[in-house]
């Protein structure tokens, strides 16, 4: 097996490719989920940031607030975030959620 680059230039493709493909292997920057516990993180402060952190992009919703969000796992076990996964905000491609995206091929 491999993978491929997945090219998209806005939520709503990647929302596409996503529901067509799967999860999808993606780096952002991490810096900001370190401290996170819980919720829909707004991640501002990683907006201009280079990526340092591979996870798994496995979905997307709508908070209660009306807020969008990616739903993805992460690599530091049940105990962190919300058991494991962490809610970020579709915002301005928050965190660079777009710009490195990847997915396997059988």
């Amino acid at each position: 097996s491999s993978w491929t680059q997945v090219m998209t230039s806005s939520d709503e493709e990647l929302k596409e490719q996503l529901t067509s493909k799967g999860p999808l292997a993606i780096a952002i920057n991490a810096d900001q989920m370190q401290f996170y516990t819980g919720g829909v993180d707004i991640a501002d402060i990683c907006l201009d940031q280079p990526a340092n952190h591979a996870v798994l992009l496995v979905g997307y919703g709508v908070a209660e607030t009306g807020e969008e969000y990616w739903l993805i796992k992460n690599s530091w076990g049940t105990a962190w975030g919300e058991e494991g996964y962490y809610r970020l905000s579709m915002e301005n491609g928050a965190c660079g959620v777009r710009d490195m995206v990847q997915h396997s091929i059988a």
